[in-house]
């Protein structure tokens, strides 16, 4: 199963999960493609850890607000 086909299966599972991509063999047709299926980044290899621990950071930071402001506007 490539990239493509593991964000559509997660996505269809919970469209809520943030989903970072990483790759080695990236182009940009494909990280446009999965931006706009809903992956949150794209990365290629090689890669910092510290990128990916920063990513990661984000990702949790921007489900925080989002389910923050879930609550406050639906209940």
């Amino acid at each position: 199963m490539d990239g493509l086909a593991v964000l559509r299966a997660i996505k269809t599972y919970d469209s809520q999960i943030e989903v970072l991509i990483i790759t080695g063999y990236g182009t940009i047709k494909n990280a446009i493609e999965l931006v706009r299926l809903g992956a949150c980044v794209y990365l290629t290899k090689p890669f910092h850890i510290s990128e990916v621990t920063h990513e990661i950071i984000l990702a949790i930071e921007k489900r925080g607000r989002i389910d923050r402001l879930n609550r406050q506007f639906i209940g």
